[in-house]
């Protein structure tokens, strides 16, 4: 029973300490999402990128580029 109960122990111990370095990261992504359409607005490019757009704002800062 002992055993057992350190052995819980140690394999927490061990679990926290190797995830504290990922407990100290920002959350990615730290700038807007580019999302880039390389042909003219108005055209299938993009009625089919718009959609994509408006589902990446409710996430996170989306920016729809054309170029």
């Amino acid at each position: 029973m002992m055993r057992n109960t350190r052995s819980c122990i140690l394999t927490a111990t061990a679990f926290l300490a190797l995830n504290a370095p990922a407990l100290a990261q920002t959350a990615y992504p730290a700038k807007p999402i580019r999302m880039v359409v390389t042909f003219s607005p108005g055209g299938t490019s993009d009625a089919l990128a718009r959609p994509d757009e408006a589902a990446w704002r409710e996430a996170r800062e989306a920016v729809l580029l054309y170029r």
